[in-house]
């Protein structure tokens, strides 16, 4: 159930994400190779996009990019009730996105829907 919701999300706003990614200024250290933003992020039982926070950065541009995506993705589906806590709220936390520069550009959101969070 949640893998089902979380790869819901992700077809939502991975295309968004890269394209604000496309649109951001190139890094800052061009020594570095992987960049990685993670977000905790709230949807309400209608799918609205409830909170998001970036809970490790990889520069303010690129954290903007992630943030972005959310916010222009949103609504997303109803998640399942059993899905929700108490307050109504589906938790997915430390989604992780992630650019690597190594041999070409990627760019990846992932994370764990097992955790069920």
């Amino acid at each position: 159930m949640y893998a089902t919701y979380y790869h819901h999300v992700q077809r939502k706003v991975e295309p968004i994400w890269a394209r604000h990614l496309h649109e951001s200024p190139p890094p800052a250290d061009p020594a570095r190779l992987d960049y990685v933003t993670r977000v905790n992020v709230s949807i309400g039982s209608d799918g609205s996009l409830k909170a998001i926070e970036v809970a490790k950065s990889a520069g303010p541009e690129w954290d903007q990019a992630v943030l972005a995506a959310f916010r222009e993705s949103a609504p997303f589906e109803n998640p399942a009730v059993a899905m929700l806590d108490s307050s109504g709220l589906l938790h997915l936390d430390d989604l992780g996105f992630i650019v690597s520069l190594r041999g070409g550009s990627r760019v990846r959101m992932y994370g764990d829907p097992r955790t069920g969070k």
